[in-house]
């Protein structure tokens, strides 16, 4: 990801490295059992920007980092089956911010979880919710506010302010009913592309 202050951060399988271009260097955060405002995994499966500059890192097995650019340090989300508000799942497929702000986050087996900046916690969506599947592997939306989400079991259109769900499978035309991580993109005609085991879907969301 280049950031507003472009710098290059690079997630890698040990932690997240950012590259300074003016200066052709490199600084390293790495996960440290003894650091509690460490990063949280030395896997790192995503990394995003948000519109007030804060930058978010998913991992593979330990939830979401929030990054405090002053000091240099990372704030922890992680799954709690004790606490309700709690993120669903460790696993971190995508990170995204609509065009409303909000700040929506794919887990590997727990949902689509919502971050709500004032009170610092997550809402949930689920299969119980209307989801086709809690493997969500990316997040898009489109020129109507319709958040777009590839799963393990088809494609899901998913309508914030009605919180309601519309599912499509390989029925519909979709290459098979699983996709693959990383492989989603949007175009400047708001063509949507989702990428999965037996190639690749492009549609018009209108």
């Amino acid at each position: 990801l280049e950031d507003s202050q472009r710098r290059l951060w690079i997630g890698t399988n040990h932690g997240v490295d950012i590259f300074n271009p003016s200066e052709k260097s490199f600084t390293h955060y790495k996960f440290n059992s003894e650091q509690e405002d460490s990063l949280s995994d030395t896997n790192v499966s995503s990394i995003y920007e948000d519109k007030y500059g804060t930058l978010w890192f998913g991992t593979y097995f330990s939830g979401l980092n929030r990054y405090n650019s002053e000091e240099g340090s990372f704030t922890s989300y992680k799954a709690n089956p004790d606490d309700a508000n709690s993120l669903t799942h460790n696993l971190i497929m995508a990170i995204y911010e609509d065009s409303s702000g909000r700040l929506w986050i794919a887990t590997g087996g727990g949902g689509l979880n919502l971050y709500n900046r004032e009170e610092d916690n997550f809402s949930h969506y689920t299969e119980k919710d209307g989801l086709p599947n809690g493997f969500i592997y990316g997040i898009l939306e489109d020129e109507k506010g319709n958040i777009w989400l590839s799963t393990n079991f088809g494609i899901s259109r998913f309508n914030p302010e009605e919180k309601s769900f519309r599912n499509y499978t390989a029925s519909d035309g979709l290459q098979s009913n699983e996709f693959n991580m990383n492989a989603y993109a949007k175009d400047k005609k708001g063509n949507l592309y989702f990428g999965g085991i037996n190639g690749l879907n492009v549609f018009n969301p209108a």
